[in-house]
């Protein structure tokens, strides 16, 4: 059996007495365990006394060839965000997109923001076909990532890295929070924009800088896709768990 974890910290450290000591169990027989970080594996080494040989960090991959560059941009400037991981920072995101003069689009479900108080230029859509979404991220001039911080008791650790690698691929001026996850992804200033978690006037300042300067943001994009080309292409993503798995026979 191979584990792969995008949650298990959060869980070991939600879970009651009983509940934890199967989980525990559980990892403890399994053949290997596949972590998405380095910053992950040892979240997980901290928490439970497996053997590290087999606790692996393998970078996940996106599907780079659906996801490619298009130059169409829409008539009217957006800001792009999606996920419906409850880790999700839609609250901060609302007082930040208040004080951001371009509409926002934010793909979730409605638990994500029930209870939100969210200004006029952020819509809500859910339920979108991917070759939908694909030209949502097409069309948008920033896409924004906020995320809880890393202590939250809800959602997962690698909860974001599906929408991170998304927009990359597609080559897409991204603000995330700095979670330390995403610093194995993304660089600050290079290939993103990272501000504080939960820091409205963070990220309210770092898009505004990303939409004033649409060649910054193009670079951004450009080191964001060449990224994903050299470290996070699904067959790469494939061939490090077939090693893994090799390891584990």
């Amino acid at each position: 059996m191979i584990v792969l974890d995008f949650a298990l910290s959060t869980m070991l450290d939600r879970r009651e007495r009983l509940a934890r000591r199967v989980l525990e169990a559980s990892l403890r027989a399994s053949a290997a365990v596949v972590c998405l970080s380095e910053v992950q594996r040892q979240r997980l080494l901290e928490r439970l006394d497996l053997d590290p040989a087999r606790v692996h960090a393998v970078p996940l991959g996106i599907d780079h060839t659906f996801l490619q560059p298009r130059h169409e941009p829409a008539a009217e400037p957006y800001v792009l965000a999606v996920g419906k991981d409850l880790a999700r920072d839609y609250r901060t995101l609302a007082v930040a997109a208040a004080n951001v003069d371009v509409p926002f689009v934010v793909i979730t479900e409605p638990r994500n923001v029930r209870g939100i108080d969210l200004p006029s230029n952020v819509t809500i859509r859910r339920g979108l076909p991917y070759t939908e979404l694909r030209d949502l991220y097409a069309g948008a001039a920033c896409v924004v990532l906020p995320v809880r911080s890393p202590g939250y008791a809800y959602g997962t650790e690698g909860g974001g890295l599906t929408a991170l690698l998304e927009a990359m691929a597609m080559a897409k001026p991204i603000v995330v929070s700095g979670r330390p996850i995403f610093t194995e992804y993304v660089r600050d200033g290079e290939s993103a924009a990272l501000v504080p978690p939960e820091d409205a006037s963070a990220l309210a300042h770092a898009l505004q800088g990303v939409l004033a300067d649409p060649d910054a943001a193009a670079g951004l994009g450009r080191a964001a896709r060449a990224a994903v080309e050299e470290r996070h292409t699904m067959p790469g993503f494939a061939a490090r768990l077939a090693g893994v798995l090799d390891r584990a026979s």
